[in-house]
């Protein structure tokens, strides 16, 4: 119990630290914002709250920097305990700005701390990315009816290079591109459950980063496919199985669970469920 006090207090002490006026937030070019403050503490609360109270809702207003007031506390308390932690959104945009900034700014601070470091990973559905297979038929397609292009078969060699190297995401191709070829929907050519996962580079290797990493950020719709695994999708069975998930967008939850419970399953996986 002694050993669960001090671990309670490191934390807030390294959370105080780090929200306080004059903390190492506004040495780090923030605003000091009370809060953000509050917000943060709050977050404490629920990862030491008791196990008869395992879940909380925590609001505050735009502009009070929720993503960074649980983002810091989160890794702090993942640095001490050496506990795995999912932060599910309902937006990819939001994944990505969490690793694009805002993690990097919390990973900063258990530098300046001392604490180790975290490891981290995303994990996205399958149809956000490529299945070359699915390219090279749907093109056969098109060529029986002469509607094939040069960027049709740079499509092609692009889809056909993501399987060895690559992020696999067709995001990628559109960064580069802003659109598909012509008569191509993402649906055409997105990996499905029908689909060899090793027809895709990228898509293993967020597979097996999610299973090891100590934060695991993914979607609302990840969650509940994973809780179809039963937490194969953030586990491995001889790996640290998630102790806490953090819903960011916790607003689009009842949107997120509609979307899921449409999807096709046997009745076998309705019954896992």
């Amino acid at each position: 119990m002694d050993d669960n006090n001090d671990i309670v207090r490191s934390v807030r002490n390294y959370v105080t630290e780090a929200f306080k006026y004059d903390g190492w937030l506004q040495s780090y070019g923030f605003k000091h914002l009370q809060e953000q403050y509050n917000y943060a503490e709050s977050v404490v609360n629920f990862l030491f709250s008791p196990q008869e109270k395992p879940l909380s809702i925590l609001e505050a207003d735009t502009g009070t920097g929720k993503t960074i007031g649980y983002l810091i506390p989160l890794l702090t308390y993942a640095a001490i305990t050496n506990k795995r932690i999912v932060i599910s959104t309902y937006t990819i945009r939001l994944q990505n700005q969490i690793l694009a900034k805002d993690y990097e700014v919390a990973k900063n601070f258990l530098r300046d701390m001392g604490l180790p470091s975290i490891s981290i990973a995303q994990r996205i559905g399958r149809s956000h990315y490529v299945d070359s297979n699915r390219v090279q038929l749907y093109l056969n397609l098109l060529k029986k009816k002469s509607k094939l292009t040069k960027k049709h078969s740079d499509f092609l060699t692009w889809a056909k290079n993501q399987e060895y190297a690559g992020s696999g995401l067709l995001q990628d191709w559109l960064d580069v591109n802003n659109d598909f070829p012509s008569d191509i929907d993402i649906s055409d050519v997105c990996l499905t459950p029908e689909s060899s996962a090793e027809i895709n580079f990228g898509f293993i290797n967020q597979i097996l980063n999610a299973r090891h990493a100590q934060i695991v950020i993914t979607s609302h719709a990840c969650v509940f496919e994973n809780l179809r695994q039963r937490g194969a999708l953030f586990s491995e069975s001889n790996s640290q199985p998630i102790s806490t998930i953090i819903f960011d967008e916790a607003h689009n939850l009842p949107n997120a669970a509609t979307n899921f419970g449409n999807k096709r399953l046997q009745l076998r996986q309705v019954v896992n469920i």
